[in-house]
C-alpha cells in the first residue's frame, strides 16, 4: 500500500471502526474504481483526440502546407516554362505561316 492508502485505512480503521479485512477490502474497492474511472477518461480522451488540436499537431500541419506550398510553387514555375515555350513555338509557326502566304501572294 502506498502512504495515502496507509492513511485511509488508519481512518476506516479508527473513524468507522472496521476490521482489518473489511478495510482492505473498502480501500480495494476505491483503487478499483479510480483505476476505472482512469480508463474510462483515456478512453474518452483518446476518441476526441483527433478533435482536439495540440501544439504538435499545429507546428506539423504548418510544415506540412509549407511543403506543399514550395511543391505548388515548383510546378507553377515549370508549367508558366512550358507555356511560355509553346507559345514562342507557336508564334513562331503563325510568323512562318504568314510569310508564307504572304510569299504566296506577293509576286
Amino acid at each position: 500500500m502506498i502512504i495515502s492508502e496507509l492513511k485511509a485505512f488508519d481512518l476506516l480503521k479508527s473513524k468507522f471502526k472496521l476490521s482489518d479485512e473489511n478495510a482492505r477490502a473498502v480501500i480495494f474497492e476505491i483503487n478499483a474504481a479510480e483505476r476505472k474511472i482512469t480508463e474510462q477518461i483515456e478512453d474518452e480522451f483518446l476518441k476526441r483526440k483527433d478533435v482536439f488540436l495540440t501544439k504538435d499537431d499545429k507546428v506539423e500541419l504548418i510544415e506540412k502546407i509549407e511543403q506543399q506550398r514550395v511543391e505548388l510553387t515548383g510546378k507553377i514555375e515549370r508549367t508558366r516554362a512550358d507555356l511560355i515555350k509553346w507559345m514562342f513555338i507557336f508564334w513562331i509557326g503563325q510568323l512562318a505561316a504568314l510569310v508564307g502566304l504572304f510569299k504566296l501572294f506577293i509576286p
